[in-house]
């Protein structure tokens, strides 16, 4: 699946947003994966990941705030870990788009 089609979601604190996703970001980077940080259209910042054995394979990671606190979600909706966990999002993101449908 190589949909690109994306749901913003509004999260305060942009600079925060961005040490998160930065945070996961560099974590994958260390594995090989393309992961960079972009702003979506109407501002709201997405992680940009690509796997590099699956060129295709590309995903948008955004924060989303629940009830428990800020949580990382693909942007089809599927939620990641909470952003306090970025070594537990960059396993879990690696691992779903290792997965062959990806």
């Amino acid at each position: 699946m190589t949909a690109n089609t994306t749901v913003a979601v509004a999260v305060p604190e942009p600079e925060r947003v961005r040490a998160h996703l930065d945070a996961v970001a560099a974590r994958l980077g260390r594995n090989g994966w393309y992961a960079r940080v972009t702003t979506l259209p109407g501002g709201t910042l997405a992680l940009h990941v690509i796997n590099p054995a699956n060129l295709a394979g590309k995903r948008l990671v955004l924060i989303e705030d629940q009830a428990q606190g800020p949580w990382f979600r693909f942007h089809h909706g599927a939620f990641i870990a909470p952003v306090g966990e970025p070594d537990q999002a960059a396993a879990r993101i690696a691992r779903l788009m290792a997965a062959p449908h990806c």
